[in-house]
């Protein structure tokens, strides 16, 4: 594939397709992940692994609904990619209706003109990792597209904000946010009892919390960080060390 220009709609409609490992496609040469109205992924909803950790994207330009329609994929890591020279991300994730965590920390949108409805449709998005160079404004000075709506934990800044807040005002840092759903997790000792202030007799509780959300928690009045804890399971089993 060392000479190959354009992959737009290489794998499109592959509706059975399940996993796929493209560690050795040589992509150096690539200026198309999308063509015409189809993207390089688009609706292989079947898809629910691709490894990508050898694409050389330093050329593309063209990455519009790369990722449309894969509604089996659970998470994506696309550290590796290089979108310096990127101007289309319209729908690129689309319809991901089933991706839980998204790792963009090396996303360079500074040359996007088009990135709306990015995150359209990625309902059960949980975790998504941005780098120091990813806008939501891409090149130009306003707001192009936003994470799914509804409030997201902030790693670096401790707080909850917005979709709107942080496709406003945290552009060009690197951070990790995590969903915070409006329903308030639940939190049982390790065999379903119910937990208590003083409880002493277990070292154990359950949440079906994201593991990421346990900042600020208080147990017997004493805030406890990542050093006092252990985690296993999903639900989370969190395990209090001595």
């Amino acid at each position: 594939t060392c000479r190959v220009t354009s992959m737009g709609a290489m794998f499109y409609g592959c509706s059975s397709l399940i996993t796929l490992d493209l560690s050795s496609f040589n992509t150096a040469q690539v200026t198309e992940m999308s063509s015409g109205a189809l993207g390089m992924f688009s609706r292989c909803q079947s898809l629910a692994s691709v490894n990508l950790t050898s694409f050389d994207t330093s050329k593309v330009k063209e990455m519009f609904n790369m990722f449309l329609g894969c509604r089996s994929l659970t998470s994506l890591d696309l550290s590796n990619f290089d979108t310096s020279n990127v101007t289309n991300m319209h729908l690129m994730f689309a319809d991901c209706s089933s991706l839980d965590s998204l790792n963009l920390s090396s996303f360079n949108t500074s040359k996007a003109m088009n990135m709306s409805d990015m995150f359209e449709g990625c309902g059960k998005l949980s975790t998504v990792a941005l780098g120091d160079s990813f806008s939501f404004k891409g090149a130009r000075d306003t707001v192009k597209t936003t994470l799914p709506e509804g409030k997201w934990f902030s790693s670096v800044e401790h707080r909850v904000l917005t979709s709107q807040e942080i496709a406003e005002n945290r552009n060009e840092v690197k951070d990790t946010y995590t969903f915070v759903p409006d329903t308030l997790p639940t939190i049982s000792r390790d065999n379903d009892d119910n937990w208590t202030t003083g409880d002493s007799s277990g070292i154990a509780f359950k949440t079906d919390a994201n593991p990421a959300l346990l900042v600020g928690v208080q147990v017997d009045a004493v805030e406890i960080t990542d050093s006092d804890y252990t985690i296993d399971g999903n639900p989370a089993i969190i395990t209090l060390k001595p």
